[in-house]
């Protein structure tokens, strides 16, 4: 039987605890160890979800990302995401393109502020919202319509509305 290198603790752990209780109850029995224990070498730490790298956000990550709440949302993670879609719709060929890319620029500089103004992260929020949504009509893209009604939402929870 293969046993996780994970569970080798544990399984020692256990099996010292069950030693050491059989040991107490027995009548001046020696309790010889079945098998030398085998020294476990400490385990990998977990490494960090690798951030997107600019230009490889979609429309389903941000979607997915926005709908656990704008405040669940790791500031790391948001500017990330930010800088992927600067670098997505820089030089792109549509109407609203360019405004686009200077509202994301004006968030992503606002979230790096200190102290960080609500009032203008919702502002830009909401407008975000509402260029994303226009541009999801009017080229029929459902998932562009439902990111521009996160972004929207999101604004107008940071403003209070």
């Amino acid at each position: 039987m293969r046993i996780h290198p994970r569970s080798r603790p544990v399984l020692y752990a256990f099996a010292a605890v069950l030693l050491i209780g059989l040991a107490a109850c027995a009548e001046e029995t020696e309790v010889e160890p079945v098998a030398e224990p085998v020294p476990m070498e400490e385990p990998a730490p977990m490494p960090e979800p690798a951030a997107p790298a600019p230009g490889t956000v979609d429309v389903a990550g941000t979607i997915s990302a926005l709908q656990g709440g704008i405040t669940a949302l790791p500031m790391n993670a948001a500017i990330d995401n930010i800088n992927g879609w600067i670098a997505q719709l820089e030089g792109a060929d549509f109407d609203g393109s360019d405004e686009m890319v200077e509202e994301l620029t004006e968030l992503r500089d606002e979230l790096q502020a200190s102290p960080i103004d609500g009032a203008e992260v919702a502002e830009s929020l909401t407008e975000l919202g509402r260029m994303t949504s226009e541009v999801g009509a009017d080229v029929g893209n459902a998932d562009l319509e439902q990111l521009g009604n996160l972004l929207s939402t999101a604004g107008n929870q940071l403003s209070g509305m």
